[in-house]
């Protein structure tokens, strides 16, 4: 329809010259031709083109294969974009929801062996005092009899061990690890130098507890409950001190 138009008005256009110059007419009938020729050419070549991208958006070109190219990902509509955002939406908050459980697992397994460790510090520190205010042993009904298997002859020494070791050592070591202070000399008596040295200081408060259970059931020849409560508390330092979530706090 734009192509009539378009000869239509270029009619008229002539027409009008014819009337007003017959010198004009000639030479634009001698160049009519050639302008024709080129008006055809550029509007067919328009056209040629506009059925190439016809052909193109819709069936394949003769020659070309009728097979359909794989497509390398998913196309992006907004139903995809969408689908998409949500699902990573939900990636985000999965790893979010797992750092936090795993925070609130270290900091529970933290808190769990500063209150054994404390646990642990008070009794001793109610029973070295006893013993060495009390060194016969009186105020826990104990006699003498019970250091004949020992080197010692009265329950002050081994009230003055239980007070330091397991007493006033807990509670430093309570505080390296809450406050995991920087110690040079504590690190040469670090053996497990990977990590803090109140991490390996809780441990061998564990064992420390364990043997001195032991040696007290040897040197009295007998079993108390309160030596089974005391020596399940040592293995339980040292458990609750192994767990990857405690060991993650102390990392080096």
């Amino acid at each position: 329809m734009q192509t009539i138009v378009g000869w239509d008005l270029l009619f008229r256009r002539l027409f009008f010259v014819i009337k007003k110059d017959n010198h004009l007419f000639f030479l634009i009938l001698t160049t009519a031709p050639m302008f024709i020729k080129d008006k055809a050419q550029e509007q067919f070549g328009e056209l040629k083109t506009r059925n190439n991208y016809t052909q193109l958006a819709g069936k394949p070109h003769a020659g070309w294969p009728t097979h359909k190219p794989k497509q390398s990902g998913t196309v992006l509509t907004s139903h995809n974009v969408m689908r998409h955002a949500k699902k990573q939406d939900n990636i985000d908050n999965l790893r979010y929801n797992y750092r936090e459980f795993i925070m609130k697992q270290k900091r529970i397994c933290k808190l769990i062996l500063i209150a054994l460790i404390g646990f642990l510090a008070l009794g001793a520190f109610y029973g070295g005092i006893v013993l060495i205010i009390s060194p016969d042993g009186s105020f826990f009904n104990m006699p003498l009899d019970l250091l004949s298997n020992s080197p010692f002859k009265t329950f002050l020494i081994p009230g003055i061990i239980l007070l330091t070791t397991f007493g006033i050592f807990p509670i430093f070591v309570i505080y390296g690890l809450i406050r995991k202070p920087k110690s040079k000399f504590f690190n040469k008596l670090n053996l497990l130098y990977d990590y803090h040295f109140a991490w390996t200081f809780a441990i061998y408060i564990g064992l420390g507890q364990i043997i001195w259970i032991n040696v007290q059931t040897f040197i009295f020849n007998s079993v108390d409950i309160i030596h089974t409560i005391y020596s399940s508390l040592g293995i339980l330092i040292i458990c609750i001190s192994l767990l990857p979530q405690t060991r993650k706090n102390y990392k080096q």
